[in-house]
C-alpha cells in the first residue's frame, strides 16, 4: 500500500462505526444554481437574462460533471528565454468559440498593436448594454389602500390587489421636511471623508467568468493578476517587436474578486470580450501542483459616474448603485493587497496581523478598519471606523483545544472531555474550522472539521484498502499503529478524539497531527467572557478612537488623500483614475435637544399629595430621597435562590444585601410584605469541582424557593407589613397572612431572587426553566454584588423589581412632551417591530418576528405579539395578523382602534427598504382596513445602530461634550451625512457609558402625518426616558421589540428540548412557552393590568371613547377571545417576562373546516404563555405554512 493511496483514512471504512453526518456537499465547491460557460444547453437561467442583439453569451445550464469538462478551447502559455510568447491551443472548439493559438490572437492584439495608446479599438462596435436582470419598472404589493375618492372599503376582501406600489405609497414617501431648529447649535467632527471624482469620468463594466468557479475572492484574485501577468507581457512584447514608440497604457482596471472588473479605460479586445485560460501554483501542496483555470472576460455596459452628482443633488432619485458599486470596488484594491480583508465587493472590513489580542477560550482579536461608499448631501462620502473581530487561534490544534478548556496543555484537559456537555461545546467550537496536516512527505493539506469522533484514537479501528503494493489486502488496524507504520508518527495522547474532516465526513484524523490554519475567523456566538475580553479593546473613549481612524486612512489609503504628485506610498490606483479623497474628516452642524422632565409619584412626605417632576441631566437621573414610583407595585409572595458556593455566600451576607433591596423598594413607594429573610433562603446544591450545574438541580432549587414563598406567605403580620430602616437581621419575624391583597392563598412566587455566583450557562437555564415550567418571575443578580452595600444598586435594583411587578417608575408627559400625541382626541399607537434570526452553528434554524405597541394614554404600557417564520427572513411574513392583534387590544383597553400609528421598524438595511415597502407597510395598512379603520394615519420609520457613523465634539467644552468627551445625549444630526433629500436623521439619546457614543439612525420611509423634522425628533428622543431606569440609546417600543424577541428565541430553544410542548411554536402569538401560571402575576401578559390609573382620570375626551379600568384578565368569550399578550412598561429591562392565556380569535369558526384552518383556529390564535394547544411539531412549521397559504388568515 502507498503513502499516497493512504494519506487519509476513511470514515466510511471504520470499524469503529462512526454514523457519518447527514449532509450534502456539491463536488468541487460549485454553486448548483450558477451559470457556467461549459454547457450548450438551452435551459434557461433562475431569473430572466436580457441578451445582446448579437448574443455572444450563451444560455448555460446549472451543473457540470467534472470542473474542467466541456471549457473552450483555451491556450496555454509561457515566456521563453527571449521573452517572446509561446503557445500550444488545448481542448477542442466548444460553443462555437473560435480556436485561437496564442494569447495575442485570443486578445486581438496583433491587429490593434498600432493603435493601442488607452483608446479604444478603432475597428470594433461596442456591444449594447446588457443589464444583469430584468427587472420592472414598477413592483405591485398584494393588498393596497383604495384609490382617492374612491368609496370607503369595509371588508379586507373588497380591497384590490394589484395596484402598483408607486401609484399609492410615493405620495407618502416623504422627502426630507428640511432641518430642525429646536434645541442648542454645536459643530461636530464625524468619521466621514469627502469623495471628489472627475465629472466627466466614465467606467467600462466587464464581466468576468472563471471555471473552476470559487467562492473564494483570494482564488479569484490569484486568476485575474495572473490574467492581468500575461495581458500585459503579451502588449510588451508586440509593442517591442512592430511598434517600439508606442507607449503601452498601465493597467488600470479593478476587481471585485467575483463577477465584475472596472476599467477608466476601455480593454482592447476583439468585440470587447476575450477567452482564456491560466495556471496556478497550488501554494497549499509542497509538490507545486499545477493548476489551470478558464477565464472569460466581456463588457456589460459603460457607467456615467456624474449620476453619483446628480442623485446627491437630488435631481433623481433612483441610487445609482452602480456607480457605488465602482467607488468601493476601487477604494477596496490597495487595502485588499495590505490586510486580511472581510467582506465581498463592496464594503468590507481590513485586519492586521500583528493588531492581535489573545481572548478567552482559544480566540483572538484582531483589530482594523472597516470603510464604505455613502451618497450625502451634494458630495459622496467615505465612511472609515474603527473594527474588531475574533479569530482562531492559530497553531497546533491541540494547544488550541487546551485554550478552549482554558488549560495550560491538553494533558491538563483530560477530565473535560469525560463530560458529555462539555465534548459538545468543544464540537460547536471546533465544527467549520480548517485544519492542516503536516505529517506528509507531500506536504500540507488542508480540511474542514465536521464533528469529533464518539471514540479516542486508542479504540479507533480504521480499513486500509488494497493497493497493488499491498499484497496483504483490506486489514482492520488500530489508528495508532497505522499512523505509526505509515508515517513513523507517534500519537503521543491516545486518550484524545480523533476528527471527522472532508467534504463526505470521510476523513479520520489524529488532533495532535492537525494545526489551525492561520488568519481564520471565527463566526460563532461568543460566549459572555469572550464578549467581556473585546468590550475591553473596544470600547475606547472619543479621542483614541479618533486617532485610529485617522491612522486607518493612512494606512488604508496612504497619500492618495493630499492632492500632491503620486508616491509610492499612497494609493497609485486611486490617482491613476483621477479620484481624491479629502484628507480630514468632516465637520457637520448638530443640535443639542432639551431632555424632557420626567413625573414621579407623590413625596413621601405626608403632607405633599401632587406628583413630582425632575430634569435629567445627559441621559441619567437622580431618585431621590423623598421620590416615590410613578405607579408603585406589591410584593407580597416572594424568596430568594443563590446559585453558588454557601462558603463564598454565607446566610448573613445573602440576608443583609436582600434587605437593603426591600428597603429601597419600599423607600420608592412599593409595598413589601414583612418576611423572615432566612427561611426564604435556599441553596443550590454545588456540582463537584470543574462540572456544571445540571438543570434538574436548577429546577430542584426554583421548585423549593417558590415553595418556600407561597408557604412562608401564610406567617406574614399583616397584608403590607414594611420594612423599615428599624428592623435589623435579627430580629426579622413572621406573623399571620392568608395571600395576596385581594385574591385567595396564592400558588406561585410574585418574585424569586435569584443570586449567581457569575453569568455563565446558569443565567439561561434560570431563565427557560423559571419562566417555561414553573411559571415565576426572576432577578438575577451576579454574586459579586452581595458583598457590596451600595444603596444605589439596591436602588436600581428596586427600579427593576417594580417594573417588573407592572408598576410604572416614571413617564413623560404626553400631552406637553410628546409633540402633541397625547394631547389629541386622536387615538394613537406607538409600535415597535423587530426580527431575531438564529446564531451561526445554532441547533433552531427559524427568525422569530415581534411586535409590540402602546395601549394607554401615557405610552407606558405595551402589549406583544411574535410569530416564527423563515430562518433568515427578515422582511415579517405575518405582520398584518400580528397588527390586528395589537390594535383588537388596543381596542378592548380603550373601547376604540388607534386611528394615529407611530410605528419603529429595527434591524432593517438599505438594500431591504425596497421589501418593507413593498411587502410590510402594506401589511399595516390592511390591517387598518380589515379592522374598519381605513382612516388611520401611519408613520413608519426604520431604526438603526448597525452603521459605523460616529460623532466627536469638536470643543472638549461643558455644554457640548461630556467629561469622557463623547457628544451629550440629546444630540440630533439631520444634516452633512444625512440622505441627500430623504427624511432620515441621526439621534444619541443616551449618555456614553463605555467608549464612544453610537447615535440611532432613524430613516422615515411612510409618514401619513407630515410630521416636521423637529416634532418628530423631540417625539423620539423624549421616548426614550419613558424607560425604567434610564434614557435608552434606541427608542422603546424598538428596543422592547428586540429583547421580546430575544426572549422568545429563548423560550424556543426551551420548547425545542421539549416533547411536552412541542408544536407551540407554529404562528403562535405571544412569548410562546411561557407558562400560564404566569397570568395570576400582576404584570400578565394575557390580561389587562390595572396597575396604572383608569382610564377616567385621564384629560377628558383623550382618545375620543369611553374606557374602564379593568382589574385582572378578561374572561375569554365565544369569537372575542382574551388580551393577546404584551409587556407593561419597563417589564422588558436586563431581565423580562411574559406570559398569557389562549383565545378563540379571529378564525375560532374555522376550526370544523380543513386542518390548515383548524391549525389558524388552535396554533395560530395562542397567546403569550398558553401552552394548552400543542398542535403540530416545531419541525413541520414549512408545512404548515405551505397548507395555511390562500386561507383567510393570510389575506
Amino acid at each position: 500500500m502507498s503513502k499516497e493511496a493512504n494519506a487519509e483514512t476513511r470514515a466510511g471504512s471504520i470499524a469503529g462505526g462512526l454514523n457519518p453526518l447527514a449532509r450534502e456537499w456539491t463536488p468541487n465547491g460549485a454553486n448548483p444554481n450558477e451559470q457556467h460557460l461549459d454547457s450548450d444547453s438551452e435551459t434557461a437561467p433562475i431569473l430572466p437574462v436580457r441578451r445582446h442583439s448579437h448574443s455572444c453569451a450563451p444560455s448555460y445550464s446549472h451543473s457540470y460533471s467534472h470542473p474542467h469538462a466541456g471549457l473552450p478551447p483555451f491556450p496555454s502559455f509561457s515566456l521563453n528565454a527571449t521573452g517572446r510568447v509561446s503557445s500550444t491551443a488545448i481542448g477542442t472548439p466548444v460553443n462555437g468559440l473560435t480556436r485561437s493559438n496564442s494569447l495575442a490572437d485570443s486578445l486581438g492584439l496583433l491587429s490593434i498593436f498600432s493603435t493601442y495608446s488607452g483608446r479604444s479599438p478603432a475597428s470594433t462596435t461596442p456591444p449594447s448594454p446588457t443589464p444583469m436582470f430584468s427587472v420592472p419598472a414598477q413592483q405591485h404589493m398584494s393588498v393596497l389602500l383604495p384609490a382617492a375618492g374612491s368609496r370607503t372599503i369595509n371588508s379586507a376582501s373588497q380591497i384590490h390587489k394589484s395596484l402598483p406600489l408607486a401609484a399609492v405609497l410615493n405620495p407618502f414617501r416623504p422627502r426630507s421636511p428640511g432641518t430642525g431648529s429646536q434645541g442648542t447649535p454645536i459643530h461636530i467632527l464625524t468619521n466621514f471623508y469627502d469623495i471628489h471624482i472627475p465629472p466627466a469620468l466614465r467606467v467600462f463594466h466587464y464581466e468576468v467568468r472563471i471555471i473552476p468557479e470559487s467562492s473564494s475572492s483570494t482564488l479569484n484574485r490569484r486568476v485575474m493578476d495572473a490574467f492581468k501577468n500575461a495581458f500585459m507581457s503579451v502588449m510588451m512584447a508586440g509593442c517591442g517587436d512592430s511598434n517600439s514608440n508606442i507607449e503601452v497604457s498601465p493597467w488600470l482596471a479593478v476587481y471585485d474578486g467575483q463577477r465584475s472588473l472596472f476599467s477608466p479605460t476601455r480593454l482592447p479586445f476583439v468585440n470587447d470580450e476575450v477567452t482564456t485560460h491560466v495556471a496556478l501554483v497550488d501554494e497549499d501542496i509542497s509538490r507545486r501542483r499545477v493548476q489551470k483555470f478558464g477565464i472569460r472576460i466581456r463588457k456589460l455596459t459603460d457607467i456615467q459616474m456624474d449620476k453619483l452628482h446628480l442623485y446627491n443633488t437630488g435631481q433623481i432619485t433612483d441610487i445609482p448603485r452602480d456607480t457605488i458599486q465602482v467607488l468601493e470596488v476601487l477604494l477596496r484594491q490597495r487595502p485588499a493587497s495590505l490586510f486580511t480583508t472581510i467582506g465581498r465587493g463592496g464594503a468590507g472590513s481590513f485586519y492586521s496581523e500583528l493588531q492581535n489580542t489573545p481572548i478567552a477560550n482559544a480566540l483572538t482579536v484582531h483589530q482594523g478598519w472597516y470603510q464604505s461608499v455613502k451618497p450625502s448631501f451634494g458630495c459622496v462620502k467615505l465612511n472609515l471606523d474603527v473594527s474588531a473581530t475574533s479569530f482562531y487561534c492559530s497553531g497546533p490544534l491541540i494547544e488550541t483545544v487546551a485554550k478552549f478548556f482554558n488549560r495550560p496543555t491538553i494533558e491538563h484537559a483530560r477530565a473535560n472531555f469525560s463530560d458529555n456537555h462539555e465534548r459538545k461545546r468543544l464540537e460547536r467550537f471546533l465544527r467549520d474550522m480548517t485544519i492542516e496536516i503536516a505529517y506528509r512527505s507531500t506536504g500540507r493539506k488542508r480540511y474542514k472539521i465536521r464533528a469529533l469522533f464518539d471514540k479516542p484514537c486508542a479504540q479507533t479501528l480504521i480499513v486500509t484498502g488494497t493497493s497493488p503494493t499491498d499484497p496483504r489486502g483490506k486489514q482492520i488496524v488500530a489508528i495508532i499503529d497505522y499512523f505509526q507504520r505509515m508515517y513513523g508518527v507517534t500519537l503521543q495522547y491516545p486518550w484524545l478524539p480523533c476528527i471527522v474532516c472532508g467534504a463526505k465526513n470521510d476523513v479520520i484524523l489524529p488532533m495532535e497531527v492537525c494545526f489551525v490554519r492561520r488568519n481564520q475567523r471565527h463566526v460563532g456566538k461568543l460566549n459572555d467572557q469572550q464578549l467581556a475580553d473585546i468590550v475591553k479593546l473596544t470600547a475606547v473613549l472619543p479621542e483614541y478612537r479618533k486617532e485610529r481612524v485617522a491612522d486607518g486612512m493612512r494606512q488604508l489609503h496612504g497619500n492618495s488623500a493630499l492632492e500632491n504628485a503620486k508616491s509610492n506610498f499612497g494609493d497609485t490606483v486611486l490617482q491613476d483614475w483621477g479620484v481624491q479623497i479629502q484628507p480630514e474628516m468632516s465637520i457637520i452642524e448638530g443640535r443639542i435637544l432639551a431632555a424632557p422632565p420626567l413625573i414621579f409619584g407623590p413625596s413621601n412626605n405626608p403632607a405633599t399629595d401632587w406628583k413630582q417632576v425632575i430634569t435629567p441631566m445627559d441621559g441619567t437621573w437622580r431618585i431621590g430621597r423623598n421620590l416615590r414610583f410613578a405607579t408603585p407595585s406589591s410584593l407580597s409572595v416572594w424568596a430568594v435562590a443563590v446559585f453558588g458556593d454557601p462558603h463564598n455566600f454565607p446566610i448573613q451576607t445573602v440576608g443583609l444585601f436582600v434587605k437593603n433591596i426591600m428597603t429601597a423598594c419600599v423607600g420608592l413607594g412599593m409595598e413589601v410584605a414583612e418576611r423572615s429573610i432566612p427561611d426564604l433562603i435556599v441553596y443550590a446544591p454545588m456540582p463537584m469541582q470543574g462540572m456544571r450545574m445540571q438543570s434538574e438541580t436548577i429546577e430542584a432549587t426554583l421548585r423549593l424557593a417558590n415553595e418556600k414563598a407561597v408557604r412562608m406567605s401564610g406567617f406574614s403580620k399583616a397584608p403590607h407589613a414594611m420594612y423599615g430602616d428599624e428592623n435589623s437581621f435579627d430580629n426579622w419575624s413572621g406573623g399571620a397572612f392568608g395571600g395576596m391583597v385581594g385574591s385567595s392563598a396564592p400558588t406561585v412566587a410574585q418574585m424569586v431572587i435569584c443570586i449567581l455566583a457569575q453569568k455563565n450557562t446558569v443565567y439561561e437555564q434560570v431563565k427557560k426553566i423559571a419562566e417555561t415550567d414553573i411559571g415565576i418571575m426572576t432577578q438575577c443578580v451576579i454574586g459579586k454584588h452581595v458583598h457590596t452595600t451600595k444603596p444605589s444598586y439596591a436602588q436600581n435594583l428596586a427600579l427593576k423589581i417594580n417594573a417588573k411587578l407592572g408598576g410604572v417608575n416614571s413617564y413623560v408627559d404626553p400631552i406637553n412632551e410628546l409633540g402633541g400625541l397625547g394631547a389629541s382626541q386622536v387615538p394613537t399607537m406607538i409600535m415597535g417591530a423587530d426580527v431575531t434570526h438564529p446564531q451561526y452553528s445554532s441547533s433552531d434554524p427559524s427568525s422569530i418576528a415581534a411586535l409590540v405597541g402602546t395601549v394607554d394614554a401615557r405610552f407606558c404600557e405595551y402589549r406583544s405579539t411574535v410569530r416564527i417564520q423563515n430562518s433568515k427572513r427578515e422582511i415579517m411574513q405575518d405582520l398584518e395578523s400580528m397588527t390586528r392583534d395589537l390594535f383588537e387590544l388596543f381596542h378592548q383597553r380603550n373601547g376604540c382602534y388607534p386611528v394615529k400609528i407611530l410605528f419603529y421598524r429595527d434591524g432593517v438595511n438599505e438594500n431591504q427598504v425596497p421589501e418593507v415597502l413593498s411587502e410590510e407597510i402594506p401589511a399595516v395598512k390592511r390591517a387598518c382596513i380589515a379592522l374598519g379603520i381605513p382612516e388611520a394615519r401611519l408613520t413608519f420609520a426604520v431604526v438603526n445602530k448597525r452603521h459605523h457613523a460616529r460623532f466627536f465634539p469638536v470643543r472638549m467644552e461643558a455644554g457640548e461634550s461630556d467629561s469622557k468627551g463623547n457628544i451629550l445625549a440629546g444630540t440630533v444630526i439631520d444634516s452633512g451625512i444625512t440622505h441627500p433629500f430623504e427624511f432620515d436623521f441621526y439621534l444619541t439619546s443616551h449618555p456614553g457609558m463605555q467608549g464612544t457614543s453610537k447615535a440611532a439612525h432613524y430613516h422615515v420611509l411612510y409618514d401619513e402625518n407630515s410630521f416636521t423634522a423637529d416634532t418628530l425628533q423631540e417625539i423620539t428622543y423624549r421616548l426614550c426616558y419613558n424607560f425604567a431606569r434610564r434614557a435608552v440609546s434606541v427608542v422603546p417600543p424598538a428596543y422592547y421589540a428586540h429583547l421580546v424577541a430575544a426572549r422568545a428565541r429563548c423560550y424556543a430553544s426551551a420548547q425545542n428540548n421539549s416533547t411536552q410542548n412541542a408544536g407551540m411554536w407554529n404562528g403562535t402569538r405571544g412569548l410562546a412557552g411561557a407558562s400560564p401560571s404566569l397570568e395570576s402575576l400582576p404584570m400578565s401578559w394575557g390580561g389587562i393590568s390595572s396597575t396604572g390609573p383608569p382610564m377616567t382620570t385621564l384629560p377628558s375626551g383623550h382618545f375620543g371613547a369611553s374606557r374602564s379600568a379593568s382589574n385582572g384578565s378578561l374572561v375569554n368569550s365565544a369569537g372575542v377571545g382574551s388580551v393577546s399578550g404584551g409587556l407593561l412598561y419597563g417589564g422588558l429591562s436586563a431581565d423580562f417576562i411574559g406570559a398569557g392565556q389562549s383565545r378563540g380569535g379571529f378564525n375560532s369558526s374555522a376550526s370544523g373546516g380543513s386542518p390548515a384552518s383548524s391549525f389558524v383556529s388552535s396554533t395560530l390564535e395562542n397567546h403569550f404563555g398558553s401552552n394548552r394547544n400543542n398542535h403540530g411539531r416545531f419541525r413541520e412549521l414549512p408545512q404548515v405554512m405551505a397548507q395555511l397559504q390562500g386561507t383567510m388568515f393570510f389575506t
